[in-house]
């Protein structure tokens, strides 16, 4: 999907999306993950937040809803 910097943590992250079956299986880096459905999900203007909104248009749906810092949002 593309390539975001995360200053904040000094990170780049490669975000791709890929169609899978069969079960999850965690790499020891990972401890846990959650699924969420598309409509569930809240972009953030950094790093993933920038890959999720554009998976999020890619699927024909335009996030609306940016978190912009804890406790506050912009919509």
């Amino acid at each position: 999907m593309g390539v975001y910097d995360f200053q904040r943590m000094n990170q780049v992250i490669i975000a791709y999306h890929v169609l899978a079956r069969g079960d999850i299986r965690l790499s020891p880096e990972l401890a846990e993950y959650k699924l969420f459905r598309a409509e569930e999900v809240v972009c953030w203007p950094a790093g993933t937040g920038y890959a999720l909104a554009e998976w999020l248009r890619g699927r024909g749906t335009n996030p609306d809803s940016w978190i912009c810092r804890v406790g506050h949002s912009r919509h």
